[in-house]
């Protein structure tokens, strides 16, 4: 005998809430509703249906009238149709700007970002026709994420030789390995004197703050070591951190980029001044002799 079961009307509506906005497993009690929409207030004059209005860090789009000191939905996302500000062709990925509440521009100004244009648009005479009426529009993506730029620079467009960016010249820019000139040893007392300075990947000195460590080693390049070394004074900027006393230090140059590394030897023997910078590393032989 086939058993058939009978739900009251409440079962019933709780079974087709959860199925059609799959909470069966939420207990959450703070969601609001999905993005793409904001309630907002209108402290301005009356907004038209399908007019932009500016949210502050962002344009969204009324989607029915809001009279003034009222509160309306308003579109932060999708795809929108705007009148179309210059009769300049328009290809699709191309940024948009707010010209009026209900046209676009190709023209760039600071804070007016509308989003991108979602189809490309040809080159036209008139935007209006012999009675008057707006007959050119376009397509627009609402608030798709532009594309970002490093640094200023256009990293799609590099010069041929790979050392600048649409013009600007990389070589200067970017930090360099370190110049260390090992000084003389002071007669009988196995003390040196010994500058660091900074310089781009060209081989210019380039005059900046910069985070350097420095160290002493027994080999080039070598790990820290106190071995044969009675103290290392660094001097001319600030220091940061120690990693081993009198022989490992982190420290930021002078603005000017350069510091001074003033190393006493307990005897005569041959050590490495190490100086990194980034993944830049500089290692130089210092021959102590009494």
């Amino acid at each position: 005998m086939k058993k058939t079961w009978k739900l009251k009307g409440a079962a019933v509506m709780a079974m087709l809430l959860c199925a059609m906005t799959g909470m069966t497993g939420w207990s959450a009690q703070n969601y609001v509703h999905d993005n793409g929409s904001v309630a907002y207030l209108n402290t301005g004059a009356a907004i038209s249906s399908g007019e932009l209005v500016d949210l502050g860090n962002r344009y969204g789009v009324a989607v029915a009238d809001i009279a003034s000191n009222a509160t309306g939905t308003v579109r932060t996302d999708g795809i929108w149709k705007f009148k179309r500000a210059t009769t300049n062709a328009i290809t699709a990925g191309t940024d948009v700007y707010y010209s009026d509440a209900d046209t676009v521009t190709e023209s760039s100004t600071a804070d007016t970002y509308v989003g991108q244009c979602a189809t490309s648009v040809d080159v036209v005479t008139e935007l209006t026709n012999s009675a008057g009426d707006v007959v050119e529009f376009i397509e627009v993506d609402l608030n798709a994420p532009q594309r970002e730029v490093v640094v200023g620079l256009d990293v799609l467009a590099p010069d041929g030789d790979g050392t600048s960016l649409t013009g600007v010249a990389l070589d200067t820019e970017v930090w360099g390995a370190a110049d260390v000139t090992i000084g003389d040893i002071a007669g009988g007392q196995l003390i040196t004197t010994n500058t660091i300075a900074m310089q781009d990947i060209g081989g210019s000195a380039k005059s900046d703050y910069a985070l350097i460590r420095v160290w002493i080693s027994e080999s080039e390049y070598g790990a820290a070591s106190t071995n044969n070394i009675e103290a290392l004074t660094l001097s001319t900027g600030t220091a940061v951190a120690t990693e081993t006393a009198n022989a490992d230090y982190w420290y930021v140059t002078s603005s000017a980029g350069a510091a001074v590394a003033t190393i006493t030897a307990t005897a005569a023997g041959t050590n490495y001044l190490n100086v990194s910078v980034g993944a830049n590393i500089t290692s130089e032989a210092i021959v102590l002799t009494e």
